[in-house]
């Protein structure tokens, strides 16, 4: 394996940028977050612009393939890599957890090719992440490390988030929305209610008092996704005692992909929730379309509630939502009041809000009515101001 790793540095080495036509990318991280997911993998195009906006292929899972579906930048996606003529390409990228398992097809598929030089492929490994050097087997992709830290990132391009829906997809999400009632004037809140950790979630009074806020909108329903089939209606119905639910709408697990075509729909105008990964998911399906020039409408709320960085090790909030369209709220003390509650929005690195167990309702609503009260009223989700009385 030794021999074989060396001579494929020497390759890989003596490759010139701009003579790369023909690449492979291989994307398989064990265990990748929903939203790390989404802005990491939204990198690629960063791959294509180093080597001139050229297209190339994808060996990727199935689950990677959730996010990555319907990319003009790949040519040809691949599940196995027996599929896949490793020779016939210049450079392989390999974005993975563990190097190991590429060397170890390499060796066993291509070894003799390689060694005598027949195969003349490069590989270069991109993933790298603290604690994890020693599973970085081939030479690490430090030009391309240096070109989006440099001039790329001045750009904030390799950051955005993308996640490319067909017009089937949307029009699958309006008709799925249509076969459980929805009528065409009724607008859909997205409401989330899970993430990584509970500190991450409103106090539970707190989360449903919001809920019966969103319940008194008109022309308004309220979906909950229920991933885990946990019987959510029986417990809203619970906390929310005797109150009707015939405005909500619990989605049962039915696959991440159908969850992105509900969130593409035409009928959501607001997605609320935690520091989490559909959100994440909603700015990459919507920004996607908004640069296609294929929303047809305004963008709906994106509108995110977080607490403070827990671990200095942690990336700052900034790093996941600045520069995109998610409305980021913390909560802070009423300095004239100490038991009250005033709600900011996020508008740059370093914020030191209070945890979210700190939010109140009332600072919650006050914040979202007072903000957005006149688009909920031209969407005709709120009742119409009344008239200013002439004096």
């Amino acid at each position: 394996m030794k021999e074989l790793l060396q001579k494929l540095k020497e390759n890989t080495l003596s490759m010139k940028r701009d003579k790369v036509k023909h690449v492979l990318v291989v994307i398989m991280v064990e265990g990748y977050p929903i939203g790390d997911s989404v802005l990491v993998f939204s990198g690629l195009r960063a791959i294509s612009k180093y080597f001139n906006g050229q297209q190339f292929d994808l060996l990727t899972t199935k689950e990677h393939y959730t996010y990555l579906q319907n990319s003009p930048l790949v040519k040809n996606y691949y599940f196995d890599m027996e599929g896949v003529d490793f020779p016939a390409y210049d450079l392989i990228v390999n974005f993975s957890t563990k190097d190991i398992y590429l060397a170890e097809f390499l060796n066993g598929k291509y070894r003799e090719g390689i060694l005598n030089g027949s195969h003349t492929f490069g590989v270069h490994s991109l993933f790298l992440k603290k604690g994890f050097e020693h599973n970085v087997l081939f030479e690490f992709f430090s030009d391309f490390e240096r070109y989006i830290m440099s001039e790329y990132q001045l750009e904030r391009e390799f950051w955005g988030h993308e996640l490319h829906m067909s017009a089937a997809d949307r029009e699958w999400g309006n008709e799925w929305f249509r076969s459980q009632g929805v009528k065409e004037n009724e607008k859909v809140i997205v409401v989330l209610d899970g993430t990584s950790g509970r500190s991450k979630l409103l106090p539970m009074n707190v989360y449903f008092d919001v809920l019966r806020f969103f319940m008194t909108f008109e022309n308004t329903r309220i979906l909950i996704f229920d991933p885990d089939n946990l019987d959510k209606r029986s417990f809203y119905q619970q906390m929310l005692e005797n109150e009707q639910l015939d405005q909500f709408i619990f989605v049962k697990r039915h696959g991440l992909r159908k969850d992105f075509c509900l969130l593409a729909s035409d009928f959501v105008h607001m997605v609320f929730g935690p520091c989490t990964g559909l959100l994440h998911c909603a700015e990459g399906i919507y920004n996607t379309m908004d640069q296609k020039g294929v929303l047809s409408r305004e963008w709906p709320m994106l509108i995110a509630y977080m607490g403070p960085t827990t671990s200095p090790d942690d990336p700052d909030k900034w790093y996941w939502w600045g520069d995109t369209h998610v409305e980021c709220l913390y909560t802070e003390m009423d300095l004239r009041e100490p038991d009250r509650r005033v709600v900011k929005r996020l508008a740059g690195p370093g914020h030191f809000g209070l945890p979210c167990q700190e939010f109140k309702a009332g600072a919650l609503i006050r914040y979202l009515t007072r903000n957005h009260g006149e688009r909920l009223r031209e969407w005709g989700m709120l009742p119409a101001a009344p008239a200013a009385v002439a004096l």
